[in-house]
């Protein structure tokens, strides 16, 4: 649901939330710290750590620019 709740009717929590520590390019090495998990409860980190590694691919070389980051990088509106 986003924002520490798991239904839309729960309170939204000011702490949960992913602190990114690598940008998409970056390179990383083994015990790199990619992203940071935030919680109100600890108990909340095991399912939110499961669904963050399947939004991360490590390779051996760097991705190309997405569209969407593309006018970013080039200077343009956004």
């Amino acid at each position: 649901m986003g924002a520490g709740r798991a239904r839309k009717e729960d309170p939204v929590s000011a702490s949960a939330g992913v602190m990114l520590r690598k940008k998409q390019g970056d390179a990383v090495r083994a015990g790199d710290v990619l992203m940071e998990l935030r919680a109100d409860s600890a108990d909340l980190i095991p399912s939110a750590a499961e669904v963050a590694t399947t939004a991360v691919t490590i390779a051996d070389t760097a991705p190309a620019a997405s569209a969407l980051r593309a006018p970013m990088l080039a200077g343009g509106n956004v």
